[in-house]
């Protein structure tokens, strides 16, 4: 069994932060996309890596 001083390492505490970028990263991407879903934009991504706007459909 750790410790209560084993749990709080460097390596367990950059962990954490690196979990909680990445959970930043998800929940921006997500917000973001229901954005521009409610302002009806759609983006067609092509197998270049570039984008652009497609036209709403009526």
């Amino acid at each position: 069994m750790v410790g209560f001083k084993g749990l709080f390492t460097k390596k367990t505490l950059f962990g954490l932060f690196l979990g909680q970028i990445l959970s930043l990263f998800i929940t921006s991407t997500g917000f973001s996309s229901s954005e521009l879903a409610r302002r009806e934009i759609t983006l067609l991504f092509l197998k270049s890596g570039c984008c652009k706007r497609a036209k709403p459909e009526p």
